[in-house]
């Protein structure tokens, strides 16, 4: 995963499901206006990590509900 920025501030847009024991948030870098996908690892004692990512894969995103959003998520998430 990498950061946008030196100056990486995650600001929250939207929640982006659960898979495979991450949790995903979609945000903005308020330094850069990057879009980012934050994962955090629940069973971890660890800040997360974030993903840059375009406004194409976002819009994605955030039209997709429930088990989509959740399928979806997963297959991005595999793929890193």
């Amino acid at each position: 995963m990498d950061t946008c920025c030196n100056n990486l501030v995650f600001e929250f847009v939207a929640d982006a499901s659960k898979a495979d024991g991450c949790e995903f948030s979609i945000g903005k870098c308020r330094s850069c206006q990057a879009n980012l996908i934050h994962c955090f690892i629940t069973a971890t004692v660890h800040p997360g990590s974030y993903a840059v990512v375009d406004e194409e894969l976002v819009s994605q995103i955030l039209h997709l509900h429930g088990k989509e959003q959740k399928a979806f998520m997963r297959a991005w998430y595999r793929k890193l």
